[in-house]
């Protein structure tokens, strides 16, 4: 998630402007203000085939629920409940034999889960299914 620190005290310079004083904010933080907020890493990394099953759960009736009075009341602790769920069902599907020390999975679990904001993508890897 890209986000950028709020302006503190420590940021800010106080100068003469046309013979008034105002604060302004110091190139270094402002220069601080780039896409590596994103957290991506290194972009130009040369990318590598893989070969990936993809899946999406899409809420059905999601928006019309978000329409209900005082949604923000209800929809977080749908949303809560519902990923709670699926990641648990995910996890529980993957595992064959349970052991004191772990699990013996089946499968891999999936490498990428991204929120959609009506629903969930899971990418998992195929090369050894």
């Amino acid at each position: 998630m890209g986000t950028f620190k709020k302006f503190d005290e420590t940021d800010k310079i106080r100068i003469k402007d046309n013979d008034k004083p105002v604060n302004i904010i110091k190139k270094a933080v402002v220069d601080g203000f780039n896409q590596d907020i994103l957290g991506l890493g290194n972009i130009e990394t040369k990318s590598k085939q893989i070969n990936a099953l993809s899946v999406i759960f899409d809420l059905e009736g999601f928006t019309n629920f978000c329409k209900q009075i005082d949604p923000h009341l209800a929809v977080p602790e749908y949303l809560s409940e519902f990923l709670s769920w699926i990641f648990k069902e995910i996890k529980n599907e993957a595992i064959d034999k349970t052991f004191d020390q772990g699990y013996k999975l089946w499968s891999d679990l999936p490498f990428l889960s991204k929120y959609l904001g009506d629903g969930v993508l899971f990418l998992w890897d195929t090369e050894k299914m």
